[in-house]
């Protein structure tokens, strides 16, 4: 490939890893402790009643998937980066 569409490649990916990373900080933070990349969805916290206890365990539950979601696209972004240089 030619030096520049190279270029125009790693920085749409770079812009796609910001983009992956800026989703997963809506909902999830960086586990620091991690050698690869690892978020943790954040455990919302809606109110004590029963129903509104349920809501939680159910926005943690799609947030779970979509962190799980988001992290592999991130993980394919990043090897798609390192595989360029």
């Amino acid at each position: 490939m030619n030096s520049k569409l190279v270029e125009t490649l790693k920085n749409e990916l770079l812009k796609e890893k910001k983009r992956l990373e800026d989703e997963l900080s809506h909902f999830a933070h960086r586990n620091t402790s991690a050698t690869t990349v690892d978020y943790d969805a954040n455990f919302p916290n809606i109110g004590d009643k029963e129903d509104e206890n349920a809501s939680e365990v159910a926005q943690y539950s799609d947030n779970l998937s979509l962190e799980s979601a988001l992290e592999k696209s991130l993980r394919d972004v990043i090897a798609s980066l390192e595989s360029i240089d």
